[in-house]
C-alpha cells in the first residue's frame, strides 16, 4: 500500500532561497557614468538639430548642407571620444 492509499502524505521542505548578491558601489557608479553619457550624447544631438536653422542662416546654406555640417560635427564627436579616452588611461 503507497502513502497516498494510506491517507498519509509526505511533504518535502522547500530549499531556503539563496540571498541576492550585493552590488558593489563601483558597479554603480559605473552604471550612473554610462547612463549619463548617453544622456550626455542624446541631448548633444538634440541640441545640434535645434540648432540647424540658426546653423542654416549663420553659414548661408541650404537646409541639406547644415544637415551636412551636424552630422560631420556628431561624427567627428564619436571618432574622437574613443581615441581621447584610450589615450587617457
Amino acid at each position: 500500500m503507497t502513502e497516498v492509499e494510506a491517507g498519509t502524505t509526505t511533504v518535502e521542505p522547500e530549499p531556503e532561497p539563496k540571498p541576492e548578491p550585493e552590488i558593489s558601489s563601483a558597479t554603480w557608479r559605473l552604471a550612473w557614468v554610462i547612463a549619463f553619457g548617453a544622456f550626455a550624447g542624446g541631448l548633444d544631438t538634440s541640441l545640434i538639430n535645434i540648432a540647424l536653422k540658426t546653423i542654416q542662416d549663420e553659414f548661408h546654406t541650404s537646409l541639406g548642407l547644415a544637415q551636412w555640417i551636424s552630422s560631420a560635427y556628431l561624427l567627428a564627436l564619436a571618432v574622437s571620444l574613443p581615441v581621447l579616452v584610450s589615450r587617457s588611461s
